[in-house]
């Protein structure tokens, strides 16, 4: 965001490099940091040109340059990443865990829960036709996550209630017919200490 602002104050195009440089390494830290750039990109092409008329020939050219200027440095970051992931996984993205959750997580325990099925054989029936590390049939999970929303709105409260009260909520998320059980993490290190843990 500084980059940014300094360019817009003073149409710098160096500010425009460094934000891109940051905003690569963000998206490679937090694959989330592609829809920066996205917004960010909209905001320099929306940005009032000072120095040449709306729509010349200039203009024109100039927010071209400054698209370029500010995507080189992402392109650049992100596309080792993307040809790994595609000659390891052939799954050109920067990360595939956005559609492993929707899968193997969302879409899954909507259908355990609609279903009144284990959520391994739902998890089991999505995986016969789309297995594997990348998931190419993301609009089915799509459509199954909103074919069922009263399912999903209560999965997904349920979670949210689960993360906010603690580990004693699970009783409570069955009486709501929430099928939902957290492992209690604190209890290895409360019973005995660490002496368990690595004791294994």
């Amino acid at each position: 965001f500084v980059f940014i602002a300094h360019w817009a104050a003073t149409q710098q195009r160096s500010y425009l490099m460094a934000a891109g440089v940051f905003l690569g390494a963000a998206c490679l830290v937090r694959p989330i940091g592609q829809l920066m750039v996205v917004i960010w990109l909209g905001m320099i092409l929306l940005y009032p040109d000072r120095t040449h008329p709306f729509l010349a020939k200039k203009y024109i050219s100039s927010k071209l340059i400054n698209t370029l200027v500010f995507m080189f440095p992402i392109a650049l970051l992100l596309a080792p990443w993307v040809v790994r992931n595609s000659t390891l996984w052939d799954c050109p993205t920067i990360s595939s865990i956005s559609r492993i959750n929707n899968r193997d997580y969302i879409a899954a325990k909507v259908i355990s829960e609609s279903d009144k099925i284990p959520l391994s054989e739902a998890i089991a029936q999505l995986n016969e036709t789309d297995a594997g590390p990348c998931p190419q049939k993301n609009i089915k999970y799509y459509k199954i996550i909103l074919g069922h929303p009263v399912v999903y709105i209560k999965l997904f409260l349920g979670g949210i209630l689960a993360v906010v009260a603690g580990n004693k909520v699970d009783l409570w998320l069955q009486t709501l017919g929430v099928n939902y059980h957290q492992p209690d993490l604190w209890l290895p290190f409360l019973d005995g200490g660490l002496k368990q843990v690595f004791s294994l």
